[in-house]
């Protein structure tokens, strides 16, 4: 009788070993596989993930660069109203005043172009009828 290898049970000489180690091997070159794939897409992710970063932190400079702007402008505004109005003003102001005797010279009425009786008025006409078929 010839010795058992153990391909279909553990055998005479506790054989399988072959079996798992191909196992082993084969799922060994699945993770090498898989992991080359998996660490291209963490390191394309992690690309993906600095240019999100580095936009957002753009926007957010460009907001807050706008936002200061803006402050500037009001307390600008603010100070120059506050200035003005901090501004010395006297209380009484002189006024000079000036008598005039003399009478003023007398206005003349501007002539008018033409008369309302120089208007020529239309002469009265006879009616016409109203239906011209009668």
């Amino acid at each position: 009788m010839m010795p058992c290898r153990g391909l279909h049970c553990n055998g005479c000489r506790g054989g399988g070993g072959g079996a798992v180690l191909a196992v082993i091997i084969a799922a060994v070159l699945i993770i090498a596989a898989i992991g080359k794939a998996v660490g291209k897409a963490v390191t394309e992710a992690g690309h993906v993930l600095a240019v999100v970063l580095e936009v957002a932190a753009i926007t957010m400079a460009a907001a807050a660069g706008l936002g200061l702007a803006c402050l500037l402008l009001w307390a600008g505004i603010r100070v120059q109203r506050w200035r003005a109005a901090r501004q010395v003003r006297p209380a009484v102001q002189l006024v000079r005043a000036e008598v005039v005797t003399s009478e003023p010279a007398a206005i003349e009425s501007p002539k008018p172009r033409f008369s309302p009786a120089a208007v020529r008025q239309p002469e009265p006409q006879a009616a016409e009828p109203l239906n011209p078929l009668t």
